[in-house]
């Protein structure tokens, strides 16, 4: 069975839009037959995740460093760290036939034999390497398949504005969602306000506070079905990377 190894970043700066994407790609696979391995970061929800998703996991840090047991030759080798190097490319080329990188703004993405970017138009083909194929463009957004089917269902929206989502991420790096859920209370308490907190904990005590006093703000935490939660809301407010893709 063809092998792949895939190493994704994963923190609270950087967020766990990589590691969900790579498990929605690695349950494909999976179902063809293919053998995965992980490899992250010490950062204990993406371990969690992906040891949820039944696939193994070995603890690395590519930016520092190649680790000693990538001995093991792979078919494929997928990064999803967004910041490649030449001189990393070239070390994994040893152990893997194929290279797949995702975002890559690193000069690495000109030696890598497939260069995947769903923020890029196809047009952006004539600024990489002849020998790098691109995927460009919305059709190469990997998302969980829930999304595929409520894309394909109709929708009536309201006239007005009924319910809104927010959410930055599944780590809120800036730590923006408190003083949005403050501001749209205040501006718009009318409106059925749900907020996800995920993984990022620094501001849940006072989110609790406000959702005891306003009986319109619902809390939650990190979810399994964010497509009926985006496909049960008239508007999101969120940040860029994989969750603006899921709301398109």
């Amino acid at each position: 069975m063809p092998t792949v190894a895939i190493h994704c970043k994963a923190s609270i700066p950087n967020g766990m839009g990589h590691i969900y994407r790579q498990i929605n790609l690695a349950n494909e696979l999976r179902k063809q037959g293919w053998e995965i391995t992980f490899y992250i970061p010490n950062f204990s929800p993406a371990i969690d995740l992906i040891t949820q998703s039944g696939f193994p996991s070995i603890m690395t840090d590519f930016e520092s460093s190649l680790p000693e047991n990538l001995e093991q030759l792979f078919d494929f080798f997928i990064l999803d760290m967004q910041n490649t190097t030449e001189s990393l490319i070239y070390a994994i080329k040893k152990c893997a036939r194929w290279i797949v990188s995702f975002e890559d703004l690193g000069k690495g993405r000109n030696y890598v034999d497939i260069l995947v970017d769903c923020n890029h138009d196809k047009s952006e083909s004539k600024n990489i390497s002849s020998n790098t194929k691109g995927l460009f463009g919305t059709d190469y957004s990997v998302l969980h398949p829930d999304f595929d089917l409520y894309h394909k269902q109709s929708r009536n929206f309201n006239t007005s504005l009924k319910s809104l989502l927010i959410t930055m991420g599944a780590t809120d790096p800036k730590n923006l969602t408190l003083p949005l859920t403050h501001f749209l209370l205040q501006e718009k308490n009318d409106i059925k306000v749900t907020v996800l907190v995920a993984y990022n904990t620094t501001s849940s005590s006072e989110l609790n506070k406000l959702s005891n006093k306003f009986e319109s703000l619902n809390i939650l935490g990190p979810v399994k079905n964010m497509a009926q939660i985006l496909w049960e809301h008239d508007a999101v407010i969120c940040s860029g990377g994989v969750t603006l893709h899921e709301a398109i």
